[in-house]
């Protein structure tokens, strides 16, 4: 599974996203901070935690991002 299967299956509101969001974590780190920058606005807020707390590991990809991220968080 590739980056734009996990990005289809949190922007569709797939039923079981949060083992989508499990399974994201073979991803290359780049495409996991891209998808996780997608889900922290998801309506979930379990999806959104999780999110969040991949980006504690995954932030220093995009220092700047993450921060604006977590300020609006």
């Amino acid at each position: 599974m590739d980056f734009d299967y996990y990005r289809e299956q949190i922007l569709t509101k797939h039923p079981d996203r949060m083992r989508v969001m499990s399974q994201s974590r073979t991803l290359p780190a780049p495409e996991r901070f891209r998808l996780m920058c997608l889900a922290v606005k998801d309506e979930n807020p379990r999806i959104r935690y999780d999110a969040i707390s991949q980006l504690g590991t995954l932030g220093t990809i995009d220092l700047t991002q993450t921060q604006e991220i977590l300020e609006t968080a």
